[in-house]
């Protein structure tokens, strides 16, 4: 590397597209920033295409630490982003930046609040409030996460709004027709029962008619929800589709009806995000953090609480008979919404990130 000083070395778990999209945009706008994943792809995300070629993976070695990485320092960067900070290379890290004063941010979408039980649990708590005070900053994702570091005491100066980036010219409407008698409804989301809510909306859906269901996605769960599907006799309205590169995904979000996302918690979904800035009308469950940081209910997109069949049934049978009129309002103000959050909000935080580290 030269020794002339970068801006940012970003850490990261893996690659994926709305990352990529952010670099692409930071160098178009002189932001200089070197990425370094943990692996390039992990096994629950197998995306064919290709993110960040010129990335850099770390290496693991003793204890599953990169400690060439580790002692690096990466003095010749203004500072540091690390998202993924229980990862056993960026615990050194981070470790011997706050020892050193060194300044570096932490990403994180919203955590899940849990009992920190056992002396394990208890020291890690210590470590991270020590980590936590000790950095320059917290990015995390829109309002659940700076409520959730908020009632954690953390300092509210620390906290910095960088929710996921969606590339709007990518993820854009295509003029369609409401008027369709039998509704298309599209979830995408990993096949996983207890994060994603799959039961949820296969118990809501069993009582309605009109309506084709498509999800795509793979994972764990796919031989149960194909068992619920048909102990529920809808075989001829589901479509698993397995797992779906992007060009097709978007093809999804831009012909269907209505965007469902039924999970039972999930820190900030990026498909929400990819659904409304093509104009879908998302149904969301209340505990999806992008859906509640961006969706007012009736407006730009529905809630429903998570978990319940019944809240979720009622909610499809609302918009299912909202007429055209109310539906293209309802699909234009959610585009509208995407449109508020694009890249240039974090090239702008960005530039100030580094302004504070000249």
């Amino acid at each position: 590397m030269s020794n002339k000083s970068k801006d940012i070395c970003w850490f990261t778990p893996h690659a994926n597209h709305y990352h990529h999209y952010l670099m692409e945009k930071c160098a178009e706008n002189n932001i200089v920033i070197d990425t370094i994943y943990f692996s390039r792809l992990i096994s629950k995300y197998p995306w064919k295409t290709k993110f960040d070629g010129k990335s850099k993976i770390l290496s693991k070695s003793f204890l599953g630490v990169d400690f060439k990485s580790a002692f690096k320092g990466y003095t010749n960067y203004k500072t540091i982003v690390v998202a993924g900070w229980g990862e056993p290379t960026m615990m050194v890290l981070l470790s011997i930046r706050a020892l050193l004063n060194k300044s570096y941010y932490l990403y994180t979408d919203t955590p899940q609040r849990k009992s920190r039980v056992g002396i394990k649990q208890r020291l890690r708590k210590v470590w991270l409030d020590w980590i936590i005070t000790s950095s320059q900053g917290i990015m995390t994702t829109g309002k659940p996460g700076i409520s959730y570091f908020t009632d954690e005491d953390v300092n509210r100066d620390k906290l910095i709004n960088f929710p996921f980036v969606t590339n709007l010219d990518f993820f854009k409407p295509l003029k369609k027709s409401n008027s369709n008698e039998i509704k298309h409804i599209f979830s995408s989301g990993r096949l996983d029962i207890d994060h994603k809510g799959y039961d949820v909306a296969i118990s809501a859906l069993s009582g309605l008619a009109n309506y084709k269901y498509s999800i795509a996605g793979s994972g764990p769960d796919e031989g149960l929800i194909k068992h619920l599907i048909e102990e529920n006799h809808l075989s001829d309205r589901f479509i698993l589709m397995g797992w779906t590169e992007l060009p097709d995904l978007v093809i999804q979000y831009q012909t269907c009806d209505i965007f469902l996302h039924p999970s039972n918690f999930d820190p900030f979904p990026n498909a929400v995000l990819e659904a409304m800035a093509c104009g879908c009308l998302v149904i969301a469950s209340d505990l999806a953090g992008s859906a509640k940081d961006r969706i007012v209910t009736g407006v730009n997109g529905f809630l429903f609480k998570a978990g319940s069949s019944e809240d979720l049934k009622s909610c499809l049978e609302k918009v299912l008979s909202l007429g055209d009129d109310e539906l293209l309002s309802i699909q234009k103000s959610a585009r509208n919404t995407a449109e508020e959050w694009g890249y240039t909000y974090h090239i702008q935080t960005l530039q100030n990130m580094i302004l504070c580290n000249q």
